[in-house]
């Protein structure tokens, strides 16, 4: 295993075996650690892919515990870095980042603006090399879009984003993704007074995360 591959396997496990259990400190303190390993690498894609990456999950850290000007600054220079690798599903993802970012700084045109393009660079990478992960980061794409659809008050975009988005995620089983695509929905139509769907909804969500849970 090169020093390349080596880093990526140590920010992957720092990510679900610090990060996903919610101590995002620990997390923190762990990413800024091989941040710096990754720095004294020479330059190549695979230097500003692992750069990209690992900024990604500091801003994601910092999101967290409610740093939100460091994660914004932390997501920008991550895009820069995966600008550079040239990797459009690694762009994508960080472009999905920023734009919870800024949905959640309540900007949200900019926000809109970042999530569309991320949808093009994953439905590009998908034409290119189709790939579970371009599906996946389209279908977290439309998701994101609804939600801020929703928050800008456009409800029937929002829903139409929600209901394409799980479309695309059933399309690949996944699971999370599809619960998340039915709690969006459950928020449409509770603000649209749709009670009886709003329902029906959230009772298929409570189904698909007892059967998550092996339940």
């Amino acid at each position: 295993m090169n020093k390349a591959d080596s880093i990526l396997k140590r920010i992957e496990n720092i990510l679900w075996s610090i990060e996903v259990k919610g101590d995002f400190l620990k997390a923190r303190e762990k990413y800024m650690e091989v941040l710096g390993e990754i720095k004294e690498l020479p330059e190549s894609e695979e230097k500003f892919k692992l750069m990209s990456f690992c900024m990604m999950r500091i801003a994601n850290v910092e999101n967290a515990l409610g740093n939100i000007e460091d994660a914004e600054e932390f997501a920008r220079e991550a895009l820069k870095y995966a600008t550079k690798s040239g990797e459009k599903v690694s762009q994508g993802r960080v472009l999905l980042v920023l734009s919870s970012i800024l949905n959640t700084k309540q900007k949200f045109e900019e926000a809109l603006t970042y999530v569309q393009k991320a949808k093009l660079l994953f439905k590009e990478s998908y034409k290119e090399v189709p790939e579970f992960d371009a599906i996946q980061g389209y279908g977290w794409a439309l998701l994101l879009e609804g939600s801020i659809l929703l928050n800008m008050g456009k409800i029937q975009k929002a829903e139409g984003a929600a209901k394409e988005a799980l479309k695309v995620l059933e399309g690949i089983n996944n699971i999370p993704g599809i619960i998340n695509a039915y709690e969006v929905l459950a928020r449409v139509y509770d603000r649209a007074g749709r009670l009886e769907e709003k329902r029906r909804t959230e009772e298929e969500i409570k189904r698909l995360k007892e059967n998550l849970d092996g339940g």
